[in-house]
């Protein structure tokens, strides 16, 4: 019992040095530094920069524009007089924006320390640091609105706090979220590092971060894909849009056997030379549009129009450049009507024409 005492006071009189902390006490960070109690022009540079986005909120940055700041004992790591120099910590202002996160914020501070952690050390080792994830996602909440801080979007906001690194990583300096003129790679992260890891991240990304359903660490890849989060849009609203589409589609299919089921059998049987197959088609398209009852009915056959007008313009023209012929003003415009059924074909057939 007293060689584990021993042992273990032996091991808690050995400092352990992370930066300007030096601490003798397991899991715990302490650092001696020097109040700054006045307002600092850094601060208000960063107040400035703010004022006009939708994070922090205002009241957060008047509080932080009274908060202290600290000057603690940490040169720059190139200088040669490191020894001596101290440098500004806003700690407690990181500390107030840190308890303004929502539970999705924290989600997303949880997971990038996971994927650093599990995916990014496997790379390069432990250089990019809490204190790193932390800045990228001060950075990314910033620049994103709150409507998208929910939890369905939280592979999103990954993706958006990684594609922040890569933007970062291929400048070569990541500024500190306050501090203006720091670069948090300096000493950190070297230039060869910066690039491995460059070539990690760019097709993670690319792959809307796959990886990260093969974390172990606390089964966080199965609870991830447990979530039914992968999917990964430019508004992050996707997955509603998509649900919306599908209905509306499903709808139109179905209106589209009433609309058959009206009409007329003769469209089916020899026509004379009278009539043609096309005009007897419009006809009865003409026919629902003007009095059917049901509004619906009445969307579904202007949608089926334009197609019939696409399919009837693509065969004339088809047939006037084959014959080198000039094609009529009419069908110029039912070209132009019909441009949102195929944008693309539409639009090169017609430039083809007027060619």
């Amino acid at each position: 019992m007293e060689t584990v005492s021993g042992a273990y006071n032996a091991r808690l009189r050995t400092p352990n040095i992370n930066g300007p902390s030096v601490s003798y006490i397991a899991y715990w960070d302490m650092v001696q530094g020097c109040i700054v109690r006045k307002p600092l022009p850094e601060i208000q540079h960063w107040k400035d920069r703010c004022r006009c986005r939708n994070w922090p909120p205002v009241q957060l940055l008047e509080s932080a524009w009274l908060a202290s700041c600290f000057l603690v004992p940490s040169g720059h790591h190139d200088s040669d007089y490191k020894r001596e120099e101290w440098r500004l910590s806003p700690n407690l202002i990181e500390r107030m924006l840190m308890f303004s996160f929502n539970m999705t914020q924290i989600k997303c501070n949880i997971v990038l320390k996971l994927i650093n952690k599990s995916l990014f050390s496997n790379v390069e080792g432990d250089y990019i640091t809490s204190y790193h994830c932390k800045t990228l996602r001060f950075y990314t909440i910033e620049r994103t609105h709150p409507s998208l801080w929910c939890e369905r979007n939280l592979m999103f906001l990954l993706w958006l706090c990684l594609h922040a690194l890569k933007k970062w990583l291929r400048l070569g300096r990541l500024p500190h979220y306050i501090i203006g003129g720091v670069n948090l790679f300096d000493g950190k992260v070297s230039k060869l590092q910066q690039r491995r890891l460059l070539v990690y991240i760019d097709p993670m990304i690319k792959k809307n971060l796959q990886d990260a359903f093969y974390i172990d660490i606390d089964e966080i890849g199965g609870r991830l894909q447990a979530c039914s989060i992968r999917r990964i849009g430019q508004d992050g609203g996707l997955g509603r849009e998509c649900l919306r589409n599908s209905i509306s589609l499903l709808l139109k299919f179905e209106f589209l056997e009433t609309v058959f089921n009206s009409f007329p059998r003769c469209i089916f049987k020899k026509h004379g030379s009278y009539a043609t197959l096309e005009q007897e088609i419009q006809c009865a398209f003409r026919k629902i549009f003007e009095y059917s009852n049901d509004i619906r009915l009445k969307t579904v056959a202007l949608e089926f129009i334009k197609h019939v007008y696409a399919l009837q313009n693509s065969m004339q023209s088809s047939k006037c450049l084959r014959l080198r012929n000039v094609l009529i003003n009419k069908n110029l415009s039912r070209f132009q009507y019909s441009f949102n059924t195929d944008v693309a074909s539409c639009r090169l057939k017609m430039a083809s024409i007027l060619y």
